[in-house]
C-alpha cells in the first residue's frame, strides 16, 4: 500500500480582510450608528417622554433616567440589526464583533446630548464606524484568545475615553 505525503498549508496568523470589505464594513457601521441614533430619538421622545413624564407629577425619578431606557433599547435593537447585516456580509466572528462594539458604546447617546442633532448625528455616525470597523479587525486573529484580551483591552480604553 503506498501512502502519499501530505503537505501542510500555513495557517496565517490573522484572517485577511481586503481593502473593500473593509470599507464597506465601515460604511455598515456607520449606517447602524445612523439607524441606531434615530432609534433612540423616536424612543426617547415619542414613546419613554410621553410613557414616563406624562403627567409630570409624582414622576421626576423616572422622568430623569428616560434616556437611559431609550439609549439601552435603541442599541440593542441596533445589536440586532447589525447581526444580520454583519452575518449577510460574511464578516468573521460576528456576533463577537457585535457585542464588543455594542458593550463598548453603550450609553453613548447619554453622553452627548447637549450637541445640536445633526452635529451629534455625524458624531455618532463616525464612532460607530470606527468602532465597529476596529473590533471586526481584531477578532481576525485566529487565536480566539489572543483576539479576546486584545478586543477587552480596547473595550476598557473605549469605556475609559468615554467617561472622561
Amino acid at each position: 500500500m503506498a501512502t502519499a505525503k501530505v503537505l501542510e498549508q500555513p495557517r496565517p496568523v490573522v484572517m485577511a480582510m481586503p481593502l473593500r470589505d473593509l470599507l464597506r464594513l465601515i460604511a455598515t457601521g456607520a449606517l447602524i450608528g445612523l439607524v441606531t441614533y434615530a432609534l433612540y430619538v423616536v424612543l426617547d421622545r415619542y414613546v419613554f417622554t410621553p410613557a414616563l413624564c406624562g403627567n409630570g407629577v409624582g414622576f421626576p425619578e423616572r422622568c430623569g433616567s428616560k434616556e437611559y431606557f431609550a439609549s439601552t433599547l435603541a442599541m440593542l435593537l441596533g445589536a440586532m440589526c447589525g447581526i444580520f447585516v454583519f452575518v449577510q456580509q460574511r464578516v468573521y466572528r460576528p456576533l463577537l464583533v457585535i457585542i464588543l462594539a455594542t458593550l463598548a458604546l453603550w450609553n453613548i447617546f447619554t453622553v452627548g446630548s447637549a450637541a445640536t442633532w445633526w452635529l451629534f448625528a455625524l458624531i455618532v455616525l463616525v464612532i460607530f464606524a470606527l468602532t465597529y470597523a476596529a473590533f471586526a479587525w481584531i477578532v481576525q486573529i485566529r487565536n480566539l484568545y489572543v483576539a479576546l484580551g486584545i478586543s477587552v483591552l480596547l473595550l476598557v480604553v473605549v469605556r475609559l475615553l468615554m467617561g472622561s
